[in-house]
C-alpha cells in the first residue's frame, strides 16, 4: 500500500470550486408557438338574422373584430446544479387576445347562458349555486359586454373607441362583445359563440341562499352595470345596501370619487351620474355609447344578488300573428285566436326565409290549417277532440245543377296501404340536452308498406316525449287520411269550414237504415255553380285526444 496524499482530496474539491467560479454557458435565445396569422376571421354578409320566440340556442355570427393582439413575454432560464455545468437562455413565450361583437338575434332578448366553444362561460340559469353565480358575474366583468337589443340601445364602447363616433348601435339587435379575452383555452384563435337567448321570459333577483328566505348577515356585493351618456340614475338591484366601496370599469379599473363623480342612495338602492362627472369623459366624443362598470358594495345577505333569467312558454297565437305581420298581413286581417291554448317552448324563424315556410313547420309540429272566413285569414287547430258542429243526412247529399242528372250521394275513395308511411321520423332540437339535435320516430310493423317519411323540426325545442308524441300523431293522421269521403252540397254548407267536425249519417241497406260516422272536413271549395265540394276523412277522438296538439310544448 502506497503513502496517503493529502493532495488527493484537494484537487476535486478545487474543481468544483472553480466550475461553480466558470460563467453559465449561453445558449442561443428560444421561443414558444407563435401564431403566424394574427388577422380575424370575416364575416359573411346576407347571413340570417334569426327571430326567436321563447328560448332557444343560437349561433353567433361575427360583426366586428380587432386583430388578434400578440403579447410576449421573455424569462431567463438557468438550468445546472451541484458540480455540472450551468446554461443560461433567455426563453420569449407568446399569449394571444381577442376583442370581437358577435350578432346573435334580433332584439329585445336576453342571454342566459354563453358558450365558447364548447366552454359553458355564462350562466343565469341558476340560483343556488354561489360559486356559478360569481364565475359568470366575474367573466362578464372582465371580458363581456351585452347588449340586449332594446329600442334605446347606445353604441358598445370597445367598438366606438376603435371605430369612432360613427359606430352603429345595433339597435333591435341582440349582440356580445367581448374584450381582451385571452385566447389560450380556445387554441389561440377565435371561438366559435352560441348562446341560449329568451324572449318573452322573466328576470328574477334571487339570493345567493337561493330562496331569499330572510337570512341576515352582510355580504359583499359586486354588481355589473351598463351606462351611457344619458343615464343619471341606475338602480344597483338592492333594496338594503349598508355601505358603499367603489365604482370601478374593466380598462384600467379605474377608481371613481363616491359623492364628486357618483352619489349612492343606500336606502333605496340607486346611484346617480350627475352631469359634471369624471366618468362622462369614458365617452369621449360620441355620448351615446355603452361602458360597462361594476359597483362593489356590502348588501345583507338577504337582499337580492344575482340575476336570474327564466324562460317562459309563448303562446302559439302571438308566433303566428308577428310572422303574419313580418309577410306585411295587418292584425286586421288575420285571427289566430284559436291557437291561443298552444303553448309553444322555443321557436326560431330565420329572417331571409318567407314566413310561410315558418308557418309551415309550425302546423307539423301543432296541427292547424287556415282559412279565408268573415273576410279574413282563420288559423283553426285540426285533429283535437270536439263535438260534431252538424249531421249529414242522406238529403242534403247529391247536390246537382237543376236538369242534370243525380249524382252520388258520396264517393269514398282509400289510398292502398303500399303507399303509406311505414315509419315517421321527426328531427328536432332537444330541449333537454342543450338544443342539441334529436330523432324520434314512430312504425307500424304489421303492415306492407316500406314507405318513410321525415319531419325536419329543428327550429322547434322540443322534449324527445313530445317529439315522439309529434311522430305518433303524423303517422296516425297519413293512415286516417287514407279513407276519404266526397260530397256535393248545397250552398246552404257554405259555413263549414276545414278543420270542423262533421256527423254523417251513412245508409247502411236500402231500409233506410243509418250508422253514424264521425269526419273530420279536410277542404271545403266553392265550385262555379256555386255547389259546395265537401272532402272529409275519418276521426277517431280517442286518438285525437291522446295526440292533442296541446301536448307538443305545453310545461
Amino acid at each position: 500500500m502506497g503513502a496517503f496524499n493529502p493532495l488527493s482530496l484537494i484537487a476535486p474539491a478545487l474543481s468544483i470550486g472553480l466550475s461553480l467560479l466558470a460563467p453559465p454557458t449561453r445558449l442561443p435565445d428560444a421561443a414558444g408557438p407563435r401564431v403566424g396569422d394574427l388577422s380575424f376571421q370575416r364575416s359573411d354578409y346576407g347571413v340570417q338574422i334569426p327571430d326567436i320566440w321563447g328560448m332557444f340556442r343560437l349561433p353567433g355570427n361575427y360583426i366586428w373584430a380587432k386583430d388578434i393582439e400578440e403579447e410576449a413575454q421573455t424569462s431567463t432560464v438557468t438550468t445546472g446544479k451541484g458540480g455540472g455545468p450551468r446554461t443560461v437562455q433567455n426563453v420569449t413565450n407568446y399569449s394571444y387576445f381577442g376583442t370581437a361583437a358577435s350578432l346573435l338575434c334580433r332584439g329585445p332578448a336576453e342571454f342566459r347562458r354563453i358558450w365558447l366553444n364548447s366552454k359553458l362561460v355564462f350562466d343565469r340559469s341558476q340560483s343556488g349555486n354561489q360559486q356559478a353565480m360569481n364565475d359568470t358575474d366575474n367573466f362578464e366583468y372582465n371580458y363581456l359586454t351585452l347588449h340586449t337589443g332594446t329600442s334605446l340601445q347606445g353604441p358598445d364602447g370597445t367598438i366606438s373607441a376603435a371605430v369612432g363616433y360613427y359606430t352603429p348601435a345595433y339597435r333591435y339587435r341582440a349582440y356580445l362583445v367581448y374584450r381582451r379575452l385571452p385566447l389560450a383555452d380556445y387554441g389561440n384563435r377565435p371561438p366559435s359563440i352560441s348562446a341560449e337567448m329568451v324572449v318573452g321570459g322573466q328576470v328574477v333577483n334571487v339570493n345567493y341562499g337561493g330562496d331569499g328566505s330572510g337570512s341576515s348577515g352582510n355580504i359583499t356585493v359586486q354588481s355589473n352595470l351598463y351606462v351611457n351618456n344619458d343615464t343619471t340614475t341606475l338602480s344597483l338591484g338592492y333594496s338594503s345596501i349598508s355601505s358603499f366601496t367603489s365604482l370601478t370599469t374593466p380598462d384600467g379599473y379605474t377608481v371613481y370619487t363616491n359623492g364628486t363623480d357618483y352619489t349612492v342612495n343606500t336606502s333605496t338602492g340607486t346611484l346617480t351620474i350627475p352631469s359634471g362627472s369624471a366618468i362622462r369623459t369614458v365617452f369621449g366624443t360620441n355620448p351615446n355609447i355603452t361602458v360597462a362598470l361594476r359597483a362593489t358594495f356590502v348588501a345583507t345577505l338577504s337582499a337580492s344578488v344575482f340575476r336570474r333569467v327564466d324562460p317562459k312558454p309563448f303562446p302559439l297565437n302571438a308566433i303566428v300573428a308577428d310572422l303574419c305581420g313580418r309577410a306585411g298581413l295587418p292584425n286586421t286581417s288575420i285571427d289566430p285566436s284559436d291557437l291561443e291554448s298552444i303553448s309553444v317552448r322555443g321557436f326560431v324563424h330565420n329572417n331571409v326565409e318567407p314566413a310561410r315556410n315558418s308557418l309551415e313547420t309550425l302546423s307539423k309540429g301543432y296541427p292547424f290549417d287556415v282559412v279565408e272566413s268573415s273576410g279574413a285569414l282563420k288559423f283553426v287547430r285540426l285533429w283535437y277532440s270536439g263535438k260534431p258542429i252538424t249531421t249529414l243526412t242522406a238529403d242534403a247529399l247529391g247536390a246537382h245543377d237543376y236538369g242534370t242528372g243525380h249524382t252520388p250521394l258520396w264517393t269514398q275513395t282509400r289510398t292502398p296501404q303500399s303507399e303509406l308511411p311505414a315509419e315517421v321520423r321527426v328531427r328536432y332540437s332537444d330541449w333537454d340536452r342543450d338544443f342539441a339535435e334529436g330523432s324520434a320516430y314512430d312504425r307500424r310493423l304489421t303492415q306492407p308498406s316500406t314507405q318513410k317519411v321525415s319531419i325536419d323540426l329543428t327550429s322547434l325545442a322540443l322534449t324527445g316525449d313530445e317529439a315522439t308524441n309529434i311522430a305518433r300523431r303524423s303517422m296516425y293522421l297519413a293512415w286516417a287520411a287514407a279513407v276519404r269521403y266526397d260530397f256535393a252540397l248545397a250552398m246552404d254548407w257554405i259555413i263549414l269550414d276545414p278543420g270542423d267536425l262533421i256527423e254523417f249519417e251513412r245508409p247502411v241497406d236500402d231500409s233506410g237504415g243509418t250508422t253514424p260516422v264521425v269526419l273530420y272536413v279536410d277542404s271545403a271549395d266553392v265550385g262555379a255553380n256555386f255547389q259546395i265540394n265537401l272532402r272529409a276523412i275519418g276521426f277517431d277522438p280517442v286518438v285525437c285526444q291522446r295526440y292533442d296538439a296541446n301536448a307538443a310544448g305545453a310545461y
